[in-house]
């Protein structure tokens, strides 16, 4: 009986032994999950970050960044306190983007905006543009648009027909003068007067390029055909539409 009763201490012992093992074994496979999570949660979160904070040209990091308050506002400039930058020719332009595929200019254009949403913040020269352009279109600008309000100008470089050239002028109201009759005449893009930045650069075919411009310079101005508006910065950009922001198709319709 004692042999028995031995036998039985020793193997309820062992059972203790062995549950209590299972249960660190478990215990620390539990917590070993829950370590290897919260790496990858931060992990994630460090690569996100980065991500939202690198990249604000992108619509969603660029609405997440202005409602908590981490993008500066576009700034009004003056003509005597604009970024430095190089005012190009449309002959300029062209050859300095033209021998770039679409992927490569793509990626050009990004950094362009993240230069334009950013103030140029940390940018040596910016790419300005100048120059005389054949008016080929008006367009309103709309919601659906990068810039929700103002006009778009839009005309073939007059001394260098492979350039076209978008002009967007924000603005809170635009006179329906501007629409008033077909598209004609020259319209003229000075230096330092309005500092007109390039945000984006995209290929009409093989031999034609179409760049975006903005002027940095705001306030009241005047156009070539005596159209004058008030421009001024939008406070929010809807980065979801489209640059070009006339379509081809749209060149010449009413």
């Amino acid at each position: 009986m004692e042999f028995f009763s031995s036998d039985r201490t020793t193997f309820a012992r062992q059972v203790r032994l062995a549950s209590a093992r299972n249960g660190v074994q478990n215990e620390v496979i539990i917590w070993s999950a829950i370590i290897a999570i919260l790496a990858a949660l931060c992990a994630f979160s460090w690569t996100f970050c980065m991500y939202v904070f690198g990249r604000p040209e992108k619509a969603f990091n660029y609405n997440l960044l202005l409602d908590l308050g981490k993008l500066p506002q576009l700034k009004d400039y003056q003509p005597g306190n604009a970024p430095r930058g190089r005012f190009h020719t449309p002959r300029d332009l062209y050859q300095l983007y033209y021998n770039n595929d679409s992927r490569a200019l793509r990626a050009l254009s990004s950094v362009l905006r993240r230069q334009f949403i950013t103030n140029f913040n940390g940018v040596e020269r910016v790419t300005y543009v100048r120059g005389n352009y054949l008016l080929q279109q008006v367009h309103r600008l709309g919601p659906e648009d990068v810039f929700p309000s103002g006009l778009v100008l839009r005309g073939q470089a007059e001394d260098y027909p492979n350039v076209v050239l978008e002009y967007v002028l924000p603005a809170s109201v635009v006179p329906d003068a501007a629409f008033a009759s077909a598209p004609k005449g020259v319209f003229e893009i000075g230096g330092a007067a309005v500092c007109a930045a390039v945000i984006n650069v995209s290929r009409l075919n093989e031999d034609k390029l179409v760049f975006t411009a903005v002027p940095i310079v705001y306030g009241a101005q005047e156009t070539s055909s005596g159209l004058a508006l008030d421009l001024a910065p939008p406070a929010r950009l809807n980065l979801y539409g489209r640059l070009p922001v006339v379509r081809e198709a749209e060149v010449g319709k009413p």
